[in-house]
């Protein structure tokens, strides 16, 4: 179960950063199920998560399929199961501090910046 506050966004004062869009970080608090259904009601849309703070969060089954996670912070967080086809992790996304990335389902992310 995700335990508020786990989601934040990168406070600084360069302008020149995109922030995540909070709507999508809202239905993401909701919980994984909650996200999944979303994500399968809106399959054009393209979920920006985009430099928020997903440390520690249990990500486990998550569809972050064509998600922006460019930034974002990563660390600590579970993966397992999850879907990143097409999602992109470029731009500083941080997977330091043991994130666990166990069986993702369709690892066809961007995470070189090709």
């Amino acid at each position: 179960m995700l335990r508020p506050p786990w989601i934040a966004i990168m406070a600084g004062n360069d302008r020149r950063k995109k922030m995540a869009s909070q709507e999508h970080l809202e239905i993401l608090k909701q919980g994984i199920a909650t996200w999944n259904t979303w994500r399968k009601q809106h399959p054009e849309i393209r979920p920006d998560l985009s430099f928020a703070d997903l440390s520690g969060a249990d990500f486990s089954g998550a569809d972050f399929s064509r998600a922006d996670l460019n930034g974002a912070i990563l660390s600590r967080a579970t993966l397992s199961e999850a879907t990143l086809s097409r999602a992109t992790l470029l731009l500083g996304a941080t997977l330091r501090g043991q994130a666990k990335i166990k069986y993702p389902k369709r690892m066809g992310c961007d995470m070189l910046g090709r």
